[in-house]
């Protein structure tokens, strides 16, 4: 599959829906994996945080390499330019071995000053106590308003 427009992976549809690969997982085994990822590198952006990440981990948004260092980099950057901010998860669905989460980023833009406030929706595939797998959607028009890349005038309803 190639990579999305502007995309700079490729995108893939991800691995089968179907029972977990590895040993039985519990929704609120999913649960607390997830929410240690949160806890952890994307709150911090610190490399070191990113242990509940697979190290063959699979990003299938085409915005960020596989693998959990290319998962740890794209949250250290992240962290960096909205150094004072955070992702808030709103809901939380788990089942097995999947989760959906719902998150709101907000914070401050370093380079602009910029208040950022936009929403996510994260898929994750958990596989023997890590995140295996992981897809998502952005509120683009909200993170492009936030970054100053799309006027604040556009309305996306």
């Amino acid at each position: 599959m190639p990579a999305s427009p502007g995309g700079l992976f490729e995108e893939r549809p991800g691995t089968e829906f179907g029972r977990p690969a590895g040993r039985p997982i519990a929704r609120e085994e999913s649960r607390a994996v997830v929410r240690r990822l949160y806890d952890g590198v994307i709150a911090t952006g610190r490399a070191e945080d990113a242990g509940m990440v697979a190290d063959d981990y699979i990003q299938n948004s085409g915005w960020t390499p596989d693998g959990r260092d290319g998962f740890a980099s794209a949250l250290m950057i992240n962290r960096a330019a909205m150094p004072d901010g955070g992702a808030f998860q709103t809901h939380m669905v788990a089942e097995s071995n999947r989760v959906a989460s719902q998150s709101v980023w907000d914070g401050t833009l370093a380079q602009s000053g910029r208040p950022a406030d936009f929403t996510t929706l994260d898929f994750f595939r958990i596989e023997d106590g890590v995140v295996a797998e992981h897809w998502e959607s952005v509120d683009w028009v909200g993170a492009y308003q936030s970054f100053g890349l799309l006027s604040d005038e556009v309305n996306d309803v």
